[in-house]
């Protein structure tokens, strides 16, 4: 071994991390996959994509992208369509192991992602961590299980913001922070709301590199605008009565009840936090009505046909009176999840992380503005960006036991609901 080789920090230790979270991802999902399981989560897996891949993989790498068989960008079922070409299609009518086990490897390179960027503030142990409670959710490998554009979005996704929040002011890093944005549009077209992280990124780094940043940013715009000439819309002429309806406000207290369900789990990290906003009562008093009056703004009765139901939030709505068409369960999370974003950031700003945290924030807030516009809230949309956003804020707090045991929690949180929504029906 060399003099520097010797002076170089391993790398061992990442690799087994990353190996480990692999491991956990391929245990939770090969037994469904191999066994040829399916049930009502695999709706879209059985009637759209996986026939769409199939089709696209009799004419791959030439398809029709004017009207096809999902209201989502071509992206992902183009490149299963050219993995098509190595592993086949299966022969089963609604399954194929070969294709849903490479899907599975999206749910790996999320968690890679999330790991890196964090690996970037902290050590290997707390990275590991941090993304631990995002592959174990119920939705990441209900995602990964059957074929889904979600996990392939969510890794283009957590690129962009992570090179945003993490990343630097260079060139290099604004280009990244666009080019997986417009990926991430390609798979699936609401991700525009990326642009708010990387115009939060370039405004809070001093503004420099605009001609660069401005370039990065018109490559999603680019890609929008394209689909939008094609399909004379925002999704394919098939699918503007489902998804391009109208609005739906009732995201804003929708994405927040599930910051506080799952922030839960961090309240041991914001203890100086509440004893600051305990001492200033004004302020904790306007941030509790803004969360309540945020979630306040549409109806958010649970109702099939307004969009507003699956997952545990909506069915925990159903089952409590609504006054005026709202649900004081999503007021209540509303106030609640502002609440808790609000000492998360109190609790980081004495650290020097504020520009890290201000950017992912803004992330969240891009991504509840784009989901606003989508008539159906569907959970399988809003717990990863959720876990993600909680995850690489903690990332910005000093290392601590606590923080390790927090993040702990959260992943047994998630994984406990994995078992009961994801594999208790498969058991029963």
């Amino acid at each position: 071994m060399s003099q520097a080789d010797a002076g170089r920090p391993s790398r061992v230790p990442d690799l087994l991390a990353v190996l480990g979270l692999i491991a956990v991802v391929m245990a939770l999902t090969l037994p469904a996959i191999l066994t040829g399981q399916l049930d009502p989560k695999a709706f879209d897996h059985r009637f759209f994509h996986l026939p769409l891949v199939r089709e696209w993989a009799q004419t791959w790498p030439r398809v029709d992208l004017y009207d096809y068989n999902s209201a989502t960008g071509p992206l992902y079922h183009w490149v299963l369509a050219g993995v098509a070409q190595l592993v086949g299609v299966g022969e089963e009518p609604e399954t194929s192991i070969a294709l849903q086990s490479v899907n599975a490897l999206f749910a790996v390179t999320f968690g890679w992602v999330v790991f890196a960027f964090a690996r970037r503030r902290t050590s290997v142990a707390r990275a590991f961590l941090t993304a631990l409670p995002l592959v174990v959710s119920p939705y990441v490998l209900g995602n990964a299980i059957w074929m889904m554009t979600d996990n392939l979005s969510l890794t283009l996704v957590a690129i962009a913001i992570g090179s945003a929040a993490f990343g630097t002011t260079e060139a290099g890093s604004r280009l990244t922070q666009g080019a997986a944005a417009a990926l991430a549009v390609a798979t699936r077209q609401i991700n525009l709301w990326l642009l708010a992280p990387i115009a939060a990124s370039w405004w809070l780094g001093g503004r420099r590199r605009t001609g660069v940043t401005m370039a990065a940013a018109f490559l999603s715009i680019v890609v929008l605008g394209t689909f939008v000439l094609l399909w004379k819309g925002l999704v394919p002429p098939r699918f503007r009565g489902l998804h391009a309806s109208g609005t739906n406000p009732a995201a804003i207290g929708y994405a927040l009840t599930l910051i506080a369900a799952y922030g839960l789990c961090l309240l041991p990290l914001v203890h100086r936090a509440a004893r600051t906003l305990l001492l200033r009562p004004g302020l904790l008093v306007a941030v509790a009505v803004t969360g309540a009056l945020l979630a306040a703004i549409g109806p958010s009765a649970a109702s099939e046909e307004a969009g507003r139901n699956g997952g545990w939030v909506w069915r925990a709505v159903a089952d409590v009176p609504t006054f005026a068409d709202r649900s004081p369960l999503l007021l209540f999370g509303g106030s609640a999840g502002l609440l808790l974003l609000t000492m998360l950031f109190v609790e980081i700003e004495p650290h020097g992380h504020k520009h890290a945290a201000l950017v992912i924030l803004a992330a969240f807030a891009g991504f509840i503005a784009a989901h606003v516009a989508n008539y159906q809230i569907f959970q399988r949309y809003y717990d990863p960006m959720v876990l993600l956003t909680l995850a690489w804020l903690t990332t910005c707090l000093p290392a601590s036991r606590k923080v390790s045991f927090c993040l702990a929690l959260l992943a047994g949180q998630q994984l406990l609901f994995t078992c009961v929504a994801l594999y208790g029906p498969m058991l029963r």
